[in-house]
């Protein structure tokens, strides 16, 4: 019999609010994310990439991080803007104080799940003169990608999220949601080897400078992290997508009906 005491527990994780940087997290009620090794950056860079949060009656509840795909739409994860009768408000970049209550969340999503996890929210044309564009091709193991997010870079240190940092890493797996793994100690580095924590969700993974994921969630086994974005052209997801084009007049460069 295995001693319990040796053993490593895996643990899933699917931050139910999530406020600034890499991946994933609990922003304004408590345990904040995590950003491993990632590298501070200004606004200018990335600009498409912005810090969102989800209003109820106009107080913030929740933070994340969130895609403009068009300069009148953003992408973010479900959870992040799940609320009814929420609205978001953008919170960074020159869309800064943009407000709108057009939400629309994947049709399967739920609070319990961990798939789905996917939302699009519809401001005004013109509202953001910087975007991304989504990733022409499927993903594949071995691609290196580029993660984007305002986190923190220490579980226990707030004062090192609202921060922008990016990271890299290369994909290690690719189904409805596309992979990677670290094990990349936390706090500030140089980027390379670089995940995702229990904060930031919502926040893009590009390949080539192309947005192909949506942080959603991360598991944990002993030192090793994987993180985990919603695969934006998946056929879970993709009809979705085209779906808020279709019926509500949603943007989104790099798809078309």
């Amino acid at each position: 019999m295995t001693d319990p005491s040796t053993m490593e527990a895996a643990m899933i994780i699917r931050p139910i609010f999530c406020i600034i940087l890499f991946f994933s997290l609990n922003s304004f009620s408590g345990q904040q994310a995590d950003i491993v090794n990632g590298i501070v950056i200004d606004e200018e860079e990335y600009p498409s990439v912005v810090r969102i949060s989800e209003l109820i009656n106009g107080s913030p509840v929740a933070g994340c991080t969130a895609t403009f795909v068009s300069s009148s739409t953003m992408l973010t994860a479900a959870h992040c803007v799940e609320d009814k009768g929420a609205s978001v408000r953008v919170e960074t970049g020159p869309a800064a104080g943009a407000v709108t209550k057009k939400i629309y969340l994947h049709p399967q999503y739920t609070l319990t799940g961990v798939y789905y996890d996917v939302a699009v929210v519809i401001f005004p044309e013109g509202t953001s003169p910087e975007y991304s564009t989504v990733l022409d091709r499927a993903a594949k193991v071995g691609n290196e990608l580029t993660i984007v997010g305002y986190g923190r870079s220490k579980f226990d240190d707030l004062t090192t999220s609202g921060v922008k940092r990016k990271g890299f890493n290369v994909v290690s797996a690719v189904a409805e949601r596309v992979s990677f793994t670290s094990k990349a100690p936390q706090g500030e580095g140089n980027g390379e080897d670089a995940c995702s924590a229990s904060g930031d969700s919502g926040g893009p993974m590009f390949i080539d400078d192309q947005i192909i994921g949506i942080s959603s969630t991360i598991s944990r086994i002993g030192a090793e992290t994987t993180g985990n974005y919603s695969n934006i052209l998946h056929v879970k997801y993709l009809p979705f997508f085209k779906d808020t084009i279709k019926k509500y007049g949603a943007e989104i460069h790099g798809l078309a009906l």
